[in-house]
């Protein structure tokens, strides 16, 4: 269960943090859904692009004009589409369970399969988002990657512009973006960071290869779903320690993310 976790016991040295408010604390609970069902959802893009990449045919492959990701009795459903004289075609379909590719749907030539209602909903809103998205500034001259994840709320629709990771092991924690639509129209956009900011897990010090991360945050009170997004891409603690002087730990217990309040940063 994703759960805000208690804080640890106070010592004499090291004072237990502040609470949080009501309000933080429900803040930070959406916060951990939305930064583990951005983290599932990319994870099923990559893992069935991988899959289409080597089962499409260089005809059908000239075909796609992108993919979608929508839940499905099993994981995630990552259909890659294309034009139709009807609409939106499937070319290429299947569910990453979280551990496995199941429930191929391959491509057919002459085969018309539409899309759901669903994945045309997420498809619109990705196109809305993008067209009116301002000032991306983004911290690569790689493509961006774009996920696309309903709310909870069923209402909104949530379109993450984010900086791609473009070496292995070096994780941008700054560049994303999130531009939230609701009923066909852009409602809400915001950046996630003010600067460029990389965190090398590949590198090894005089210690060894890194433990944990660090990170100051002085836009929210709670960590946010980037801060739980990258933790999770990591397989690492990310500590964040926020603008009232309040540090967080972001990290994974038994697979799913959970976040707590600590007295302090960890040493260097």
């Amino acid at each position: 269960m994703l759960a805000l976790a208690a804080p640890p016991q106070a010592t004499a040295a090291a004072p237990a943090p502040p609470s949080l408010t009501t309000a933080e604390e429900a803040e930070l609970q959406h916060n951990i859904v939305l930064g583990a069902l951005l983290y599932r959802y990319d994870q099923s893009a990559w893992h069935v692009t991988d899959a289409a990449l080597a089962a499409l045919p260089e005809d059908a492959k000239e075909l796609i004009r992108g993919y979608v990701t929508a839940p499905a009795q099993s994981g995630l459903r990552t259909t890659f589409f294309g034009d139709g004289p009807h609409g939106y075609q499937a070319l290429y379909s299947a569910v990453w369970t979280g551990s496995a590719i199941e429930d191929v749907q391959p491509y057919t030539a002459g085969q018309k399969r539409p899309l759901s209602d669903q994945e045309v909903r997420l498809i619109e809103a990705r196109k809305i988002a993008l067209d009116g998205a301002k000032d991306l500034a983004m911290c690569s001259s790689a493509p961006p990657n774009v996920i696309v994840v309903p709310d909870p709320d069923n209402r909104t629709i949530h379109v993450y512009v984010m900086t791609p990771e473009t070496k292995n092991g070096v994780y941008p924690l700054g560049g994303h973006y999130r531009i939230d639509v609701r009923n066909g129209a852009i409602v809400g956009q915001r950046a996630f960071t003010k600067s460029c900011i990389d965190f090398d897990a590949s590198a090894v010090g005089d210690k060894g290869a890194p433990e944990s991360a660090v990170i100051t945050h002085l836009l929210d009170p709670v960590p946010t779903e980037i801060h739980v997004f990258s933790a999770l891409a990591m397989h690492l603690p990310l500590y964040v320690a926020v603008r009232d002087g309040r540090v967080y730990v972001v990290e994974a217990s038994g697979g799913d993310p959970r976040v707590r309040l600590v007295s302090k940063l960890p040493a260097p």
